[in-house]
């Protein structure tokens, strides 16, 4: 079984190296992702805390589903 580990960014564009695994996601359409085919979430720390605050129950949900977020 293959992880889904999603990246937000504030970087809409941008090439990342790294581990195919990882996909990096504009935060701006956090609204529009699937979670349940998300098993870690990983948050940039320049990312919009409003914007994350707002949507404090659909972050909620990937960790009460057993998911990961950092």
């Amino acid at each position: 079984m293959t992880s889904s580990i999603v990246n937000l960014v504030m970087r809409a564009g941008s090439t990342y190296p790294g581990d195919s695994r990882v996909r990096y996601v504009d935060l701006y359409t956090f609204d529009d992702l699937d979670l349940s085919t998300i098993d870690a979430l990983v948050v940039s720390s320049d990312c919009d805390q409003i914007f994350l605050e707002r949507r404090r129950e659909r972050l909620t949900a990937i960790a009460s589903s057993g998911g990961r977020i950092a």
